[in-house]
Formats: C-alpha cells, structure tokens, sequence
C-alpha cells in the first residue's frame, strides 16, 4: 500500500479546525476550510480502505464510517455556527484516519 510519509497537509487543516471558538475564521474561510479537508479526507479515505479488514484497527474501521456518515450528512442546522462544526467534525475523523494509516504503518513494520 502506497502511503505518503507524512500527512503534513492533513495536520495544518485539522490544526486550522480545531482552533478554539473565538479564533472562528470568516464564513468564507470556514467554506475554504470544509472543502479542504473534504479532498484531503477523500485521499486519506481511499488509502485507509486500501488496508486489508484483517489489518485495519477499530479506530481505522470507526473513521471509515465517521467519513461516510459526516460526508453524506453535511452541516447539521443552520445557524452561524453550523458550516464551523461541520468542519471541525470533518477535522477530527481526518485527525482519526491519519492516526490509523500510522498505527497501521507501525505495526505493518514489525
């Protein structure tokens, strides 16, 4: 399985998300935001499917169905805060399938 060696842009958009309330980027920053970590989940995404059900941890398998259910559900509400959620749910399933291609890498190496 072809993996990058580091998952540095999925790092900066997580860290970009999970800032704290107040440091709240503009609606249209925030839509940037969303459509960013949409294409990077989408790549990461296909590399963690590509990791045999044999070998996948349960956090691997949970962010497979995370990614399915956000991706499909979208912003829930809308309210001024409602596209800032969503990217910061987006975020942190990003966050779980980048913690699972490395546990996956870790123990693959052993």
């Amino acid at each position: 399985m072809e993996q990058p060696q580091d998952h540095s842009e999925a790092s900066e958009l997580v860290a970009r998300a999970l800032v704290p309330y107040t440091e709240r980027p503009s609606g249209l920053d925030v839509a940037r935001l969303v459509d960013d970590l949409i294409t990077c989940g989408e790549q990461l995404r296909a590399l963690v499917a590509t990791v045999p059900r044999g070998e996948l941890s349960p956090r691997g398998s949970g962010a497979l169905t995370d990614w399915a259910y956000a991706v499909a559900a979208g912003p829930y509400g809308s309210n001024p805060n409602s596209n800032w959620n969503y990217a910061r749910a987006l975020a942190r399933v990003v966050q779980g399938m980048v913690r699972a291609l490395d546990q996956h890498r870790a123990t693959s190496a052993l």
